[in-house]
């Protein structure tokens, strides 16, 4: 036993690696490839609002206006909307008492 012990530990316990090999392979670690990231994506929430009856929720984020609900069959499709669509032409548009086209 003591033949097998060396200034590095226990000859046993070292793994024996090919010259051409100089990765370090770690214990649990799997093979990937090293250029590639992982990040966890950010989502920052600007407003959040409930439907009356509490079956539905909607909320204004970085990645745009996202909407849940309970029910499947409704379907939120927004028809022409367009970028001048902007919460200050739709205060105009209501202080000139045309609601149908503001809202």
């Amino acid at each position: 036993m003591k033949r097998n012990i060396s200034e590095f530990g226990n000859l046993g316990l070292l793994e024996d690696r090919e010259e051409d090999d100089e990765k370090l392979r770690l214990p649990g670690a799997r093979k990937t490839d090293m250029a590639s990231r992982s990040f966890k994506p950010e989502v920052r929430v600007a407003a959040l609002k409930f439907s009356p009856t509490g079956r539905a929720w909607c909320a204004a984020t970085n990645e745009g206006l996202l909407v849940y609900s309970l029910d499947s069959h409704l379907i939120f499709d927004p028809f022409r909307l367009d970028e001048s669509i902007t919460p200050k032409t739709i205060r105009d548009t209501l202080d000139d008492l045309d609601y149908s086209k503001g809202i």
